[in-house]
């Protein structure tokens, strides 16, 4: 199993939702960002039934209170 990646707190986020209609759970959400020390382009991404269950993700998940 890969290794999940630990956002660095204060670097920017991208954040996108990409349908993919071959897939068991078609919208992927996914949420990029460059490494501050590595200068690396890094991401971590979840599959959701719809596309509201994508959104949802990314705003509870990524998005400031």
């Amino acid at each position: 199993m890969a290794e999940k990646a630990i956002v660095p707190v204060g670097v920017r986020l991208s954040t996108d939702i990409e349908y993919r209609p071959d897939r068991p759970h078609p919208y992927r959400a996914r949420v990029r960002w460059i490494d501050p020390v590595t200068k690396r382009r890094l991401s971590l991404s979840e599959g959701k039934a719809d596309e509201d269950e994508a959104q949802k993700w990314l705003q509870d998940r990524w998005r400031p209170a």
